[in-house]
């Protein structure tokens, strides 16, 4: 007669196991019925010494937006009752999905941890661990499969991970829109932060003035349960940019395009000006511009969702891929337009653009009148994370679906120039991002 493995043993014979291996605890996974809590379960697999697990009871109708917390806020010292701190939390949520426009879509607010939220399950108001919380995953992803929401909400990293998204975190990812187990997942961070002093022991700054960014990820998980934000993938909505931009591959286009700027002289027309260098450092002995790129509106022009239509122009310089022309005279081509003070430059952390003009150059660019990382500082009071290009797009343009697109950069670009689609010479590896506070790619020939 054959030996039964562990797989095939019945579900209460595995509880019995004087250990519960992980072995074990997979044949456990895959026999239990999560669809309420199990006492059993709680006792022999979960490790926090929840005497009353079935307190808590289990989401089972149908929303259009679930909202995922790590686990439900302990008991503070002077609180006068366990849930005092959570009440908090979900009152700020309700705030919070009132000002994003939630009006008639319905939700629910669930936790990873399924264990009641008192002092002998947090122990000092210390929170359990990752570990010990993803002990509780498969009564969350019971709970999804049965309430079938349109939109997901995670608000702690560990959260996105238990989806199964394990790349991501919270603060790294905050704003970014991505799918799992069926639905789309909206990323954001916890709305207690909203209560903590302006920095806290870890160093990180939390402070009300996150309140906006949070609403504006709320509204996004709004507009994606009703219907009126659809993404693209984001190979389809890269590909859909590509026919606004031209890259220059001649000394003509060159001049087309320094034509094409100069045209916008005194018409009190804004163009977006950007670099992209091999160094950080303005006035490193090496330094180089490696192509400058500006963008503009093309006229009164609109696609078919009656949005303004942007252009964009890449002239290669000092890159090594750039066997095009030469690089100088394309640079004296460019230099009037750089000094034109009538034609109005906006760029995003554009300080670093006009020190690496200046000191590469010797041309102090001219005709500046805004920098949209200021704005975006402005905007939230300075708030950690939220001003740099990648997570403006995920702000305030996510229809673009081209959030994330530095991912695609690797694929795009590997063993190849970027500029020109030559293999890589003796020259050595591309230089990688390496950031200017601006996350626009300074330093990068990829």
């Amino acid at each position: 007669m054959a030996r039964l493995t562990t797989k095939d043993l019945p579900l209460g014979e595995l509880y019995t196991k004087p250990k519960i291996t992980p072995s074990v605890e997979i044949a456990i996974l895959a026999k239990e019925d999560f669809s309420d809590i199990s006492k059993t379960y709680c006792e022999r697999v979960c490790i926090l010494p929840c005497k009353n697990p079935t307190r808590v009871s289990l989401l089972n109708k149908p929303v259009d937006i679930l909202i995922v917390q790590d686990h439900p806020e302990p008991r503070g010292k002077y609180d006068y009752r366990d849930d005092q701190r959570d009440l908090i939390n979900r009152g700020i949520i309700q705030t919070l999905a009132e000002k994003a426009g939630f009006g008639r879509l319905s939700y629910q607010v669930t936790n990873l941890l399924k264990c009641p939220n008192d002092l002998k399950n947090f122990p000092k108001g210390k929170s359990p661990a990752q570990r010990t919380m993803m002990k509780c995953r498969p009564y969350l992803l019971g709970e999804i499969e049965r309430v079938k929401p349109k939109v997901i909400i995670s608000l702690t990293t560990t959260v996105t991970k238990s989806l199964g998204l394990l790349k991501h975190s919270n603060t790294g990812n905050r704003g970014e829109i991505t799918s799992a187990l069926g639905s789309q997942v909206v990323i954001t961070l916890h709305p207690k932060c909203l209560t903590m002093i302006r920095q806290n022991a870890s160093g990180a700054m939390w402070s009300y003035d996150y309140f906006e960014v949070i609403r504006r990820d709320f509204e996004k998980a709004a507009r994606l349960a009703r219907g009126d934000l659809k993404l693209l993938t984001l190979e389809e909505g890269v590909q859909a940019q590509v026919p606004n931009i031209s890259i220059c591959q001649s000394i003509e286009d060159v001049r087309e395009a320094v034509a094409k700027l100069s045209s916008f002289s005194g018409t009190g027309s804004i163009t977006s000006i950007d670099t992209e260098t091999n160094t950080l450092d303005p006035m490193a002995i090496d330094a180089k511009l490696l192509t400058i790129q500006f963008g503009w509106r093309d006229g009164n022009n609109v696609d078919y969702k009656g949005e303004p239509v942007y252009k964009a122009a890449v002239i290669p310089l000092w890159h090594r891929g750039n066997t095009f022309y030469d690089p100088d005279e394309a640079w004296a081509l460019l230099v009037p337009v750089l000094l034109d003070p009538l034609m109005y430059k906006v760029g995003h952390n554009i300080k670093f653009d006009i020190l690496m003009i200046f000191h590469t150059t010797g041309i102090r660019l001219q005709g500046v009148k805004f920098d949209t990382l200021l704005l975006l500082h402005d905007l939230d009071s300075g708030a950690q994370g939220t001003f740099s290009l990648k997570t403006a797009i995920w702000d305030f343009a996510p229809e673009l679906s081209i959030g994330g697109y530095e991912n695609l950069l690797p694929k795009l670009t590997k063993g190849r120039s970027a500029t020109t689609g030559t293999t890589e010479g003796e020259d050595g590896n591309e230089e990688g991002e390496s950031g200017d506070g601006s996350d626009s790619n300074e330093g990068s020939e990829s």
